[in-house]
């Protein structure tokens, strides 16, 4: 079919059309001519090389559109569309013939968004169909300087307030707007409101998407991607009927809309498209008989309820709220997100409340089967270590038992043997490893301990430290060595000694020091005992 006949709302007329042109140059031309025409895949590129018309088929829709996209771009981003509500089935055949020279190529028109005056935007149906769908961005007709977003061409759900001077009352973010200066200008003709970019090579756009939010983007090259900017509403769940009839808008999920117990997506293949509109139909006919006994209701706490009610009043004159017809814009709330809520009875047949109530029943007996399985686990652990640990403890029990038993001799500790010996009172005799006593050990066993030498009533380390000081050094050297020590070494050896043992580490001496100190190089004082010896003596 021809292209011409699909956009009719475009007029194309474009410079230079009746010169004669050269062939096969069309992807790169900025000009379509009566000798050359815009065909299949061909496209138009503008002058600069910013923006590209051509041919597109959204998503896998199988319908083309004739469209303006930015051409340096690589997510392909359609800011115009032609032939919106009349696509083609196949871009083969199709044409767009110019068959006039009269001037440039011009976009005249509204582009059949809407049959109303003053429409700017239109919103999408869904996202593989640019037809017009629900939300449309226009200015005020009663002469206002706002712009109002509407649902169904009628009804209002954001204002941007009026022209403050700098900017529309509603939309603070553009108060130090570091993109463009805002213009607002009005005259009988019109009103319009102009953004001129401070830096020409910045890209941004706005849109008025599916989701009934005016937005705008940023390009952002390093990452390759659209960044957001503001939006407007800025909350979406304040946009009417986002999610259509009997449908539930959740700040907190993605997607937004949601259908309640007892309810189905109206349209699925919409939904998946972001086109909740169609809203929520219920998947069980409520049973009239029996004047409606064979209905229940289902209680939805947290709840923001829709403002189109009828209010009734009962015996107890509490009051309450019934949609006969259906309901839009119920939106879920949460308890620490502040604010009031309420409670909504929704109407379901009796099989369906049946069927809901056996889920939450199923889904209760599952939680408990899951609680009891992963507490017997933890209980199976907690057993299973107890008993690895009474197993290793009675195994190093036996072991060390079996040691004992298979050694003859028997490991004590001083004070055991002090005791059992009677402070070494019962000598025995001696040998070459020193002195034996005879002792008792639990009250019946007789042994013999060996003691290496007489042990000093006092901690030796004291002991020795304090002879040094008094520069008795003699003393402290075993008296089988006298005549093969030199008493200047010995004396020198400990204080070098008494020396390395200071409390304070920088009161130490160097390894170097303790060198020329031995070697007789440097001469060494004698060091006060240390603290640390003084306070082990009083431990002992």
């Amino acid at each position: 079919m021809s292209l011409a006949a699909a956009a009719t709302a475009l007029a194309l007329v474009v410079a230079n059309c009746c010169t004669p042109s050269h062939p096969g140059a069309v992807e790169a031309a900025d000009t379509i001519s009566a000798q050359r025409p815009l065909r299949g895949n061909h496209t138009v590129v503008s002058t600069q090389g910013k923006f590209e018309l051509g041919l597109f088929s959204p998503g896998s829709s199988g319908r083309y559109y004739l469209g303006i996209w930015y051409k340096n771009i690589p997510v392909q981003t359609v800011i115009w569309v032609g032939n919106r509500e009349n696509p083609m089935s196949g871009v083969a055949s199709a044409e767009l013939r110019v068959s006039s020279c009269s001037g440039n190529l011009e976009l005249v028109g509204l582009n059949k968004t809407s049959s109303s005056p003053g429409v700017a935007l239109t919103s999408w149906r869904n996202a593989e169909d640019p037809a017009p769908g629900m939300f449309t961005d226009t200015v005020d007709r009663n002469g206002s300087s706002e712009f109002f977003l509407l649902w169904n061409g009628s009804r209002v759900y954001w204002r941007s307030g009026v022209w403050t001077g700098r900017v529309f009352a509603n939309l603070p973010e553009a108060v130090n707007n570091v993109l463009f200066n805002q213009t607002y200008v009005e005259t009988r003709a019109y009103r319009r409101v102009t953004s001129v970019l401070y830096n020409n090579s910045t890209i941004t756009r706005m849109v008025l998407d599916l989701t009934g939010q005016t937005k705008q983007y940023i390009w952002v090259a390093d990452s390759q991607s659209w960044q957001f900017f503001w939006a407007a509403p800025t909350v979406q769940c304040d946009v009417y009927a986002l999610c259509g009839a009997f449908g539930i808008c959740n700040q907190r999920s993605q997607p937004p809309c949601q259908c309640p117990p007892g309810f189905a997506p109206a349209a699925e293949r919409d939904w998946g498209l972001n086109d909740w509109s169609g809203g929520c139909h219920r998947t069980a006919p409520l049973g009239c008989g029996g004047n409606g006994s064979a209905d229940g209701f289902l209680e939805l706490p947290n709840m923001k309820l829709p403002d189109d009610s009828v209010t009734v009043s009962a015996q107890s004159r509490a009051e309450s709220q019934v949609w006969h017809d259906g309901f839009h814009n119920l939106e879920q709330l949460y308890a620490d997100a502040g604010g009031s809520s309420s409670s909504l009875y929704l109407r379901l047949s009796k099989s369906e409340l049946q069927h809901l109530r056996g889920a939450k029943g199923k889904n209760r007996r599952l939680l408990r089967l899951v609680l009891g399985v992963v507490l017997a686990s933890l209980a199976a652990l907690g057993a299973s270590a107890l008993v690895a640990w009474m197993l290793l403890s009675r195994r190093k029990r036996l072991e060390k038992v079996a040691i004992q038993k298979g050694s003859s001799l028997q490991v004590y500790s001083y004070s055991e043997l002090r005791t059992a010996t009677k402070n070494f009172s019962e000598r025995l005799g001696g040998g070459g490893f020193g002195t034996v006593y005879r002792g008792v050990v639990n009250g019946h066993t007789q042994t013999q301990a060996g003691a290496a030498g007489k042990r000093p009533s006092t901690f030796f380390p004291v002991w020795a430290a304090a002879r040094v000081v008094e520069g008795d050094t003699a003393a402290v050297a075993d008296p089988r060595l006298r005549g093969d020590l030199g008493e200047g070494e010995l004396e020198r050896a400990c204080r070098v000694e008494c020396w390395c043992i200071q409390d304070q580490e920088e009161h130490r001496p160097t390894m170097a020091q303790v060198v020329q100190a031995l070697e007789g190089v440097v001469d060494v004082y004698v060091p006060p005992v240390p603290r640390a010896l003084q306070h082990l003596a009083t431990l002992t």
